[in-house]
């Protein structure tokens, strides 16, 4: 059987070939890492060339977005000054508004009233008269018509002077007022004439006795400082609408008549 066996052992030949195929794989294995290489870096310094790029982008963004933030920021702080600005006007807006409402209140209640006294004026009262006239006239009732005259006020300013005067005529309205409380208004025509009228009329006995009050109020003494005082009279004269008088000129008429007559009765008295 030892003549059968066979020894396989490859050739020279053989061998050489098999080693020169290593080493072409090796050399082929060689060349591709060296192209996987140059790939990789190829695509690594793009991938730099490209995050650079976009760096760049980045920085610019950053620059306008930092510019429109500055931006933003003035238009806020600009738009704070404005607002604030607008608040301060509108409030000198409401202020000069106010003042101005004062100011028309003011003229209006001067146009209408005696500056001195505070009493209605001749204006205010004809036209309160005219409508308590014509209420009557609806509701079929009547309207007393009282003026008061002070007498010998002339002396009064002559010897202590239009100061004092003026606080004569102050007092006076002062205690015309607390005689009538709500029932009519008061009014001073001028110098030392002053009117009333009472709505609803009272009776011509009521009004007598309030004519009466009227005079004994006037007559107390005035306070002028200093422990000085002075007095002043008073006289009065009414007429009733629409029993003595249908209208309200006839009225005035009557009551003015009245008065001088009260008036004259007292320079008698007093001779």
């Amino acid at each position: 059987m030892d003549k059968f066996k066979f020894e396989l052992h490859p050739d020279k030949e053989t061998r050489q070939t098999t080693k020169g195929g290593t080493n072409f794989n090796k050399q082929l294995q060689e060349e591709y890492s060296s192209l996987d290489n140059a790939s990789l870096i190829e695509q690594l310094i793009a991938a730099q060339i490209e995050n650079a790029r976009l760096g760049r982008q980045n920085r610019i963004l950053e620059q306008k977005l930092s510019r429109r933030e500055e931006e933003l920021s003035s238009l806020e702080e600009l738009l704070e000054t404005h607002t604030h600005a607008l608040h301060m006007r509108n409030l000198e807006l409401e202020s000069s508004r106010e003042q101005l409402s004062i100011s028309e209140d003011r003229y209006r209640f001067l146009s209408l009233h005696d500056s001195l006294t505070g009493l209605a004026n001749r204006i205010l009262f004809t036209e309160r008269l005219r409508e308590a006239l014509l209420n009557a006239e609806t509701q079929k009732s009547c309207v007393a018509l009282i003026f008061i005259d002070l007498d010998l006020f002339k002396i009064i300013n002559d010897t202590y002077g239009h100061y004092v005067g003026d606080m004569v005529l102050k007092e006076t309205a002062g205690r015309i007022l607390a005689c009538i409380g709500k029932k009519g208004l008061a009014a001073r025509f001028g110098g030392d004439e002053f009117a009333i009228f009472i709505e609803p009329c009272l009776g011509r006995s009521e009004l007598e006795l309030m004519c009466e009050k009227m005079r004994m109020e006037i007559r107390k003494p005035i306070p002028l400082g200093n422990m000085r005082t002075c007095f002043v009279r008073a006289s009065t004269g009414f007429c009733c609408y629409p029993k003595e008088a249908g209208t309200m000129e006839a009225m005035f008429e009557i009551a003015d008549k009245n008065m001088y007559l009260f008036k004259k009765e007292n320079r008698k008295l007093k001779k």
